[in-house]
């Protein structure tokens, strides 16, 4: 599939139909990724897409100074008409497009154009903008895929563009480039958006490489590197008079105004007004570079500053929310945004964004989770630090747990299934297990005639046995006892979501499944 993309690319290149120019990346394999990476951080990107758009579309097009006289400053979902009100992280179409392009690669294994192409055009498209109509009217006329992206500098095809990259995770191939300029001439037939999809997804692996903040400067470096080989001969204007005149390419464009504006140490809302940080590509680029360079090592910040100093809020903060949820994983993004963001692709399907990306850990990486998380047996020596915060906790006592519930909290822990007071409550779990485990004689008790007596109950795991066996049942696997009760005491009102999530890890490290029958409590 791959190879029959790059083959197309280059007859399309040769054909000139698609307004890109063939630059040396072309040639160029992906670089490698981190030895510790983790899927953490295609998580931390397709999340913070979805957080970006989500917190910017209930306010979307508005100038900055009228959004904020009626919201203030927004660093929280608004109410939401779509869910009767209430404060919760709903789509608009960034998110869609993107996950709906995820979960056709997942049928397909990998990108293929014509079926993405088929993809959009089923369902209802919130919020949908006037190239992908186009798009839309040229695909149902009948029209072959490559003959249906309008020549538009638009945001669309870059706001849906991140997912391209997953599949190539194991292979870091040049198929990557190919799959990503293909995908952004689907519905814009345009060099800038070609470019910019590009750039920005060459930017993205980076990202996920990286274990710590770039400098400010690498932002607009690494973009302008990468754009000035790609977007040829192009001639952009300002579309607002009150822009100062320019024309040009884009590339050119964001190296003059955002490294001016960088020096002169300008706010966001400054900068972004002086370009006006709209939904054409001459608007959104710069103000996504600029907000990165300023705010590319805070997350949370980056985002807010995209969704509050934006006209296109929605589009440019998920732009925005995937270039740091890159770079700082999902670990980065705040908790709060993540628990109250629903997950829809349509307008009904809760928790279906977050079932794709277990779909797709599933396909592109899970046997890499798997072989990483289950290279360690019990009493091993471990490299990893979230592991090691529990073991040096047995450390300290003097004594250790008698089953594997260590080495499974620790993966649990690293997939971010529990928060940081959570894992708080862990640690303090395990230290009353260890007390327990070192006193002698711990089962036996004296009765009312001063008896020694033995008393299973006072095991934990005895007297709360029912409760490993829910835990058990949900998980659909033989939990190791300890890391099944700590577990349960701390969801034991949660959704089955997380019992399968924990389920999914204890398959990946070779943990039975689970039968009444074959329940080892």
């Amino acid at each position: 599939m791959t190879a029959a993309n790059c083959k197309l690319l280059e007859q399309l290149f040769q054909q000139g139909t698609i307004n890109l120019v063939r630059g040396l990346i072309f040639d160029q394999a992906p670089s490698p990724l981190h030895a510790e990476f983790d899927f953490d951080k295609i998580e931390g990107m397709m999340l913070g897409l979805a957080i970006g758009d989500a917190l910017g579309n209930t306010s979307e097009g508005q100038l900055p100074s009228a959004r904020r006289g009626r919201y203030g400053e927004i660093r929280d979902y608004l109410p939401n008409r779509y869910a009767e009100g209430r404060r919760v992280g709903l789509p608009s179409d960034d998110t869609q497009l993107a996950f709906w392009t995820l979960e056709q690669m997942l049928d397909d294994g990998g990108f293929v154009p014509a079926r993405v192409a088929e993809r959009f055009s089923r369902g209802r498209i919130f919020g949908i903008g006037s190239t992908m109509r186009q798009f839309l009217r040229n695909y149902k006329s009948g029209l072959s895929w490559e003959h249906c992206g309008a020549p538009s500098a638009g945001n669309g095809a870059l706001m849906r563009i991140a997912p391209i990259l997953i599949p190539h995770l194991r292979t870091r191939t040049t198929g990557l480039w190919a799959d990503a300029a293909l995908c952004a001439m689907l519905t814009h037939n345009d060099a800038g958006s070609a470019t910019a999809c590009v750039a920005l997804v060459s930017m993205l692996w980076q990202l996920l490489a990286m274990t710590t903040p770039p400098p400010a400067q690498w932002w607009l470096e690494t973009y302008v590197d990468v754009a000035r080989e790609l977007e040829g001969d192009t001639r952009y204007r300002p579309r607002s008079e009150q822009v100062a005149a320019y024309e040009g390419p884009i590339w050119r464009f964001v190296q003059e105004r955002v490294g001016a504006a960088f020096r002169n140490n300008r706010s966001v809302l400054e900068a972004g007004g002086s370009w006006y940080s709209g939904a054409y590509l001459l608007e959104t680029v710069p103000s996504i570079v600029y907000i990165l360079m300023r705010h590319g090592h805070d997350p949370e910040e980056a985002i807010v500053r995209a969704v509050n100093d934006t006209k296109d809020n929605d589009t440019i903060a998920a732009i925005v929310g995937a270039a740091v949820g890159a770079l700082h994983g999902r670990a980065g993004l705040p908790s709060r945004w993540i628990v109250n963001l629903l997950g829809r692709t349509t307008d009904d399907d809760d928790g279906r964004g977050f079932e794709l990306l277990e779909a797709a850990r599933d396909q592109w990486w899970s046997s890499c989770d798997a072989r990483r998380d289950g290279r360690l047996a019990n009493g091993g020596t471990s490299h990893d630090p979230i592991q090691a915060e529990l073991k040096s906790i047995e450390e300290q006592t003097g004594s250790s747990l008698d089953d594997d519930s260590i080495r499974l909290l620790a993966v649990v822990r690293r997939r971010h299934l529990v928060s940081d007071q959570e894992w708080e409550r862990i640690k303090g779990f395990l230290r009353d297990a260890l007390a327990f485990l070192s006193t002698p004689n711990r089962l036996q008790v004296e009765d009312e005639v001063g008896r020694i007596v033995i008393c299973p109950d006072l095991d934990p795991r005895n007297a709360n046995w029912l409760r490993l066996l829910a835990a058990n049942r949900l998980a659909g696997r033989v939990l190791p006892m300890w890391a099944a009760l700590w577990l349960w005491w701390l969801r034991i009102d949660t959704s089955s979501k997380f019992w399968k999530d924990v389920g999914r890890i204890a398959a990946d490290m070779g943990f039975e499944p689970f039968s009444v029958q074959g329940d080892r409590r």
